[in-house]
């Protein structure tokens, strides 16, 4: 636009309808939005199957070494993981299983448990204490024993160590061998 001294600019004007300029604008707004709520719910079911898969194993291993503290030391079968770190704990859990079945063989498990529920750290020392301790053996258990079918003696062994021990076991006492046909 030439203009001289005397004549003012021109300015050019051109009326347009608004939805002619704002309507893509809506439409993109909208995709946007339906763009990032689908998003947002792929993400957050994938953010909890992936939670999921880690919580899952943690969880397992909770519960064991729960059964641990009761001294269920029944074998668990493996826990599998990507993860290292789960896998460590299990086979760790695993291992402290099997030591505590170990020491379990060579101390009553009523005495284990009341260890670890007092958390004390077992020694290789004395206590003075005042104890009843039973010896008891089967009257005439040698001829008993002469007279009697192996087999038959077999299962008698059995019910009478049975019986002693529950009745042992059931006065919190602690059994600590066989000898023979005697029970101390």
């Amino acid at each position: 636009i030439l203009h001289s001294k005397n004549m003012k600019p021109w300015h050019i004007t051109i009326i347009v309808p608004a939805s002619d300029i704002l309507a893509p604008l809506d439409t993109l707004r909208l995709h946007s939005l339906a763009w990032t709520l689908l998003v947002l719910l792929l993400g957050s079911l994938l953010a909890r199957y992936i939670s999921q898969k880690i919580s899952q194993p943690i969880i397992k291993i909770a519960k064991q070494t729960e059964a641990i503290t009761e001294l269920d030391l029944r074998p668990c079968p493996p826990i599998m993981s990507r993860i290292k770190e789960i896998c460590f704990m299990d086979k760790s859990l695993a291992n402290m299983r099997a030591s505590l079945l170990s020491f379990q063989r060579y101390v009553p498990a009523s005495l284990v448990k009341q260890l670890m529920q007092s958390g004390e750290i077992a020694q290789v020392e004395g206590q003075k204490k005042f104890l009843t301790i039973l010896f008891s053996d089967i009257r005439n258990f040698t001829q008993l024993a002469e007279d009697m079918p192996p087999e038959e003696l077999m299962v008698y062994l059995s019910n009478y160590f049975q019986s002693m021990t529950e009745a042992v076991i059931e006065h919190h006492g602690m059994l600590d061998k066989y000898i023979g046909d005697a029970v101390m």
